[in-house]
């Protein structure tokens, strides 16, 4: 067995933002469908550009918050690591 004693934090960080990136898409389009194929509440109105935008914004938002939440937990778990002796894994020879 080996034990993970410390993480590379901005590795962990750019990892996380491009999953976190793709993961915005996702939810871009899935906002955008929502704009055109769900009315709106009596009586209020979605602004159109808000549909066009989600595609672009979401990702954009989803980057930066798995950025800065994969370095901060990476840095959050050499904390810990230090106290508690990490995580063990087996690797495959």
């Amino acid at each position: 067995m080996k034990t993970i004693r410390k993480i590379d934090a901005w590795s962990v960080a750019k990892l996380s933002l491009v999953l976190h990136a793709i993961l915005g898409v996702f939810i871009g389009l899935f906002m955008m469908g929502m704009t055109y194929f769900v009315p709106a509440p009596e009586g209020e109105k979605i602004p159109f550009y808000f549909g066009l935008a989600a595609p672009v914004v979401m990702p954009l938002m989803y980057a930066v918050l798995g950025l800065v939440s994969g370095y901060l937990g990476a840095l959050f778990y050499n904390v810990v690591a230090k106290w508690v002796g990490g995580v063990k894994i087996e690797l495959a020879d």
